[in-house]
C-alpha cells in the first residue's frame, strides 16, 4: 500500500492540498473574486467526491466480475 502523504497550505485566500499523489496531484482552492456569501460548501463538495469516488472503486470489480459472469453464462446457453 502506497504511504499517504497529504499537506494544506493557505496563502493569501488560496487553499492548497498537495496530496503526493501521482493521479491526483495537488490542487488549489480559490476564493479570488467569489463573494464571501458564495464560498460555503466546499468542504461537503470535497467530502462528497471523496465518498464517491470511494463507493464507485469499491463496486467497480464486483460490477465487472457480476457482467463477465453473465455473459459466459448467456454463451453457455447458446
Amino acid at each position: 500500500m502506497a504511504k499517504i502523504v497529504v499537506f494544506y497550505e493557505n496563502r493569501s485566500g488560496q487553499q492548497q492540498i498537495h496530496t503526493g499523489s501521482k493521479a491526483l496531484g495537488d490542487f488549489t482552492i480559490d476564493y479570488t473574486g467569489i463573494p464571501e456569501d458564495e464560498r460555503g460548501g466546499t468542504a461537503k463538495q470535497l467530502l462528497a467526491s471523496s465518498a464517491l469516488y470511494c463507493f464507485c472503486g469499491a463496486w467497480a470489480k464486483p460490477l465487472k466480475r457480476a457482467a463477465r459472469n453473465m455473459r459466459a453464462s448467456k454463451a453457455r446457453r447458446h
